[in-house]
């Protein structure tokens, strides 16, 4: 099995218990009543609440082309720091870091 680089698959582990209680459902010799029982308290520990209150956006989203130009101007200012340049496309610094290491 392929491991997600980075860390948790949350979706993945969900879809291998909901397989294996499937499979150990459809079979009367596979599982005991209690394998079955801790894979669906597992499952429930899985579920994650929705958010209650989420902040508003205050940075633009980056574009392939934004991303581009902030590619371009971080190699032309290699001494400038990551919240100056995020400023000047404002945006934040995370974004301009996942730019300078070509994620977007």
């Amino acid at each position: 099995m392929k491991r997600n680089p980075n860390g948790s698959d949350i979706p993945q582990a969900r879809e291998l218990l909901v397989k294996h209680l499937q499979f150990n459902s459809r079979c009367e010799h596979c599982g005991s009543p209690v394998d079955k029982s801790r894979v669906t308290q597992a499952l429930a520990l899985l579920d994650r609440a929705t958010a209650v209150r989420r902040a508003p956006e205050t940075s633009a989203r980056v574009t392939p082309k934004m991303a581009r130009d902030i590619r371009a101007y971080f190699s032309a200012h290699p001494t400038m720091s990551l919240q100056a340049i995020a400023e000047h496309f404002k945006t934040n610094s995370g974004r301009v870091s996942e730019c300078s290491h070509v994620q977007r």
